[in-house]
């Protein structure tokens, strides 16, 4: 699963930097140098990008075991459990996008 999770990550990065820079008035927009903090702003993203993908990886490992203690669940069971919750979060976050007023957003 998680080289599934790593091939897609890989495609949308490759999708993204097909995107062109283009600004509201057509012209290309240069982005804004950091100057001397480039090497702190790029460190601190890295270490909250493992940050993010380890606590959800810990998250989900702990409840897992939780869930084969408690109540027998298989991983493939854990995983059916955890389904559920995912394509909710995806579903409202997609509905968000579409209809940003109708939920108070």
């Amino acid at each position: 699963m998680f080289v599934v999770y790593a091939a897609l990550g890989l495609a949308v990065f490759l999708l993204y930097r097909r995107l062109p820079s283009v600004g509201t008035s057509g012209e290309p927009v240069q982005p804004a140098p950091l100057g001397p903090s480039r090497g702190v702003v790029v460190r601190l993203a890295a270490l909250f990008s493992v940050d993010a993908f380890a606590g959800g990886l810990v998250v989900n490992a702990l409840m897992s075991l939780w869930l084969l203690e408690r109540f027998g669940l298989s991983l493939a069971q854990a995983g059916v459990f955890f389904l559920g919750p995912v394509c909710s979060a995806r579903r409202r976050s997609l509905q968000r996008h579409w209809s940003p007023n109708a939920l108070g957003c």
